[in-house]
């Protein structure tokens, strides 16, 4: 929710042509069992801006919203990371949602150990894709422990998947 405070999440959601799903996403967010936290909608400059808007006036006290000429996704990105306040970091797609009980899990393996830099979790694809009902995990297993390391050398499968980002959190001193 949006906190005068300093919260411990700042969801990050890039939006790009995606109005007819922000609403499932934003939902989906606040639907969370963790509550601390801060949603940044950043428009790419997104040519359905003016529906995009329309929708995001139902949440205009609980959002904070960013309007900015199109970058591609990880410009608008970056630049909700330029406005977040929280301790962490979680990247939501605008046409992904979460279960209830995701910010809980992904705060609860930070809290574990100070050594714990990002986390990543599994998804499941949805919608019209020949894929759906599959999980990530089961396309594109890694096996073992998956540390920067093995990312690097082992060219590990987290970021060349659609959809993946909605799965990673972060934390902000990272």
């Amino acid at each position: 929710m949006k906190n005068s405070g300093v919260p411990a999440v700042s969801v990050i959601i890039p939006a790009y042509n995606t109005s007819q799903y922000i609403r499932e996403a934003l939902d989906s967010v606040f639907a969370q069992t963790f509550k601390d936290y801060e949603i940044i909608v950043i428009n790419d400059g997104s040519p359905d801006t003016e529906r995009l808007e329309q929708i995001l006036c139902d949440y205009q006290d609980r959002i904070v919203y960013l309007k900015k000429e199109n970058g591609g996704v990880a410009s608008a990105r970056n630049a909700g990371i330029r406005l977040a306040r929280g301790k962490y970091l979680a990247m939501l797609d605008s046409d992904d949602i979460w279960l209830p009980e995701y910010l809980e899990k992904q705060v609860s393996s930070f809290a574990a150990g100070s050594d714990i830099a990002a986390s990543y979790t599994n998804a499941m694809i949805f919608g019209d894709s020949s894929l759906a009902g599959k999980d990530f995990m089961s396309i594109f297993p890694s096996e073992g422990e998956v540390t920067f390391r093995t990312m690097i050398e082992e060219k590990v499968h987290v970021g060349d998947i659609h959809g993946a980002e909605a799965g990673r959190h972060r934390r902000r001193d990272v």
